[in-house]
């Protein structure tokens, strides 16, 4: 599905392409108001034409052993027989292509018509696909918390926000350690840090690195066991 933004995103960082030469790209289409499927560049063509070298292996392999060693020959892959494994119990049927489809969100991109929720709603990261609202909270961005959750729904939960997003990491929140990767991805020109103490209520974090820094040193000091009374 080279129209899918994102999946073509994900090529390009299989193939590696790092983040500082797709932000152009992205960039570019965005300017152009197309899919970035529709840049005439070298590593998008490259993608492209992969992915059409995958979806051919697929569509005339019809075993899995057959198929892995071939697909092995188009990308990297770690482990050929672990993948002939994997299709001989999951063949790639249409419906199984399907399910993969729905596991990874693969419609968070797609264009819905925004419901507004009601005034105040707890839901999770994935439920609240195709929903938006002025402000949203994001609770839980440390690395437990969201441990189990892909980048496609955390994608779905920073873009239901019309005018503010909040995103709240608790050092107590089910033995969290550090901040979520996906949380420190985000472009530090675009995110004001921030943190609460009971003691002296909201203050600003200098930089992504200081809070980084501080909210390591809480964990830190919470896993600290207790010293034994004499």
């Amino acid at each position: 599905h080279p129209q899918d933004n994102f999946e073509l995103r994900k090529a390009l960082a299989l193939d590696g392409v790092s983040a500082t030469a797709v932000h152009p790209l992205i960039e570019a289409a965005m300017q152009g108001q197309s899919n970035l499927s529709d840049l005439d560049e070298e590593p998008v063509r490259r993608a492209m034409e992969r992915g059409r070298l995958v979806v051919t292996a697929c569509g005339e392999e019809a075993d899995a052993t057959t198929l892995a060693n071939r697909l092995a020959t188009i990308m990297k892959v770690q482990d050929t027989a672990g993948l002939a494994i994997a299709l001989q119990r999951r063949p790639l049927s249409e419906s199984a292509i399907q399910q993969l489809q729905e596991e990874s969100d693969a419609a968070a991109e797609a264009v819905e018509a925004p419901n507004q929720a009601r005034a105040l709603e707890l839901m999770s990261v994935v439920g609240a696909k195709g929903l938006s609202a002025d402000h949203v909270i994001l609770l839980g961005c440390d690395n437990v918390s969201l441990g189990y959750v892909t980048p496609k729904a955390f994608f779905v939960g920073l873009t239901r926000a019309r005018k503010s997003l909040q995103l709240l990491v608790n050092t107590g929140a089910g033995g969290g350690t550090t901040v979520h990767p996906f949380v420190m991805s985000l472009a530090e020109k675009h995110v004001r840090y921030r943190r609460f103490t009971k003691a002296n209520g909201l203050q600003d974090v200098g930089s992504k690195s200081e809070f980084e820094r501080r909210f390591a040193s809480l964990a830190a000091k919470r896993r600290k066991p207790a010293s034994p009374k004499s």
